[in-house]
């Protein structure tokens, strides 16, 4: 027996020697997890901090007049605390959990501040996402994503609003999955102005009256988002692009969209004056009806579609359509 206490003793010993040992402390009604690297978020203790409210993470903590970088939040951290109505994560965190930030009801507002190092997010499962079976009204991402192959970084949630930060251009695989949009949004699903590219399986979502591509886009790749319909009829598509990518065809388009056979969406809208770019492309089989927006008031005039400049256009789109739409 002594021998044994003498063993756990001196393992105990080498942990804090070697920065190995844990340590919980609560700074600012936060809880954290003390290490080796940095400061970790963690589950509330229930003698210490209670999540409530806006949360805001720090960059760094001071314990002891020691610096300790926050860098990332354990699993379960904020799993089921019914109070939390936001949550600010900074630049410094670097992988988050999983469950980190689930089953909150009252959560309103999620905030990725802006920073250039990738979050890392690992898993297996859509259910070990670090968001989960949440109700979010607006997603700020000003962060880049690893997510592992088979791992997921947002799933089974209801969104209103996503936003996206100007050094975002890439929306990468399961960035979320089976979400819905919240009945607020009438069903309008608008991809955010600046992405230039969709990778296959990045959105699972349900719910979608309309689809809204942003101007910036040009890479697409099959299965981008992913529309759990019986079929397409019931959907609008709009491209704001004045210049569309090139398709072989209508139906490798829809395969961006759609997996199960070709189907049409209900209308195709296109930005004024672009009808005759958006055939040349190969575009507008995938609709029943295609249509040009109305000119915005105090906007650039429409693209002159007079069939000489369609001519030029095609040519130029054929001329490099090998690897423009890429899957």
């Amino acid at each position: 027996m002594k021998v044994r206490t003498l063993i756990a003793v001196l393992g105990t010993l080498f942990a804090a020697i070697s920065g190995d040992a844990q340590t919980n402390v609560v700074v600012n009604n936060i809880c954290y997890e003390l290490k080796s690297d940095g400061a970790y978020v963690t589950k509330a203790d229930p003698e210490g901090a209670a999540y409530s409210g806006d949360i805001v993470i720090p960059e760094e903590i001071m314990v002891e007049e020691q610096p300790y970088s926050v860098i990332g939040i354990n699993a379960n951290a904020f799993d089921g605390t019914t109070n939390v109505t936001s949550i600010t994560i900074p630049a410094t965190v670097t992988s988050l959990g999983k469950n980190c930030i689930a089953n909150l009801p009252s959560l309103s507002r999620l905030t990725f501040v802006d920073g250039q190092t990738p979050i890392s997010i690992t898993g297996t499962r859509k259910e070990d996402s670090p968001i989960y079976k949440c109700s979010i009204d607006d997603i700020y991402v000003g962060r880049n994503f690893n997510i592992a192959s088979k791992a997921f970084l947002l799933s089974n949630s209801i969104i209103e609003n996503i936003r996206f930060g100007k050094s975002i251009l890439s929306i990468p695989s399961h960035f979320f999955m089976v979400c819905s949009l919240s009945t607020n949004a009438e069903g309008r699903f608008e991809i955010p102005e600046g992405i230039m590219e969709i990778k296959g399986s990045a959105i699972d979502i349900d719910g979608v009256n309309k689809v809204v591509l942003p101007s910036t886009l040009r890479i697409f790749n099959k299965a981008m988002i992913e529309l759990n319909v019986d079929d397409l009829s019931g959907i609008t598509l709009e491209s704001k692009a004045n210049v569309p990518t090139y398709f072989d065809s209508a139906s490798a388009l829809v395969e961006c969209f759609y997996q199960y056979g070709f189907k049409r969406f209900s209308k195709l809208i296109v930005p004024a004056g672009c009808k005759g770019y958006y055939e040349a492309c190969n575009w507008t089989g995938i609709a029943d009806v295609v249509e040009e927006a109305e000119p915005e008031q105090g906007g650039d005039d429409p693209i002159d579609p007079e069939p000489p400049v369609q001519k030029a256009y095609v040519s130029l789109v054929h001329s490099h359509a090998e690897g423009a739409a890429s899957y």
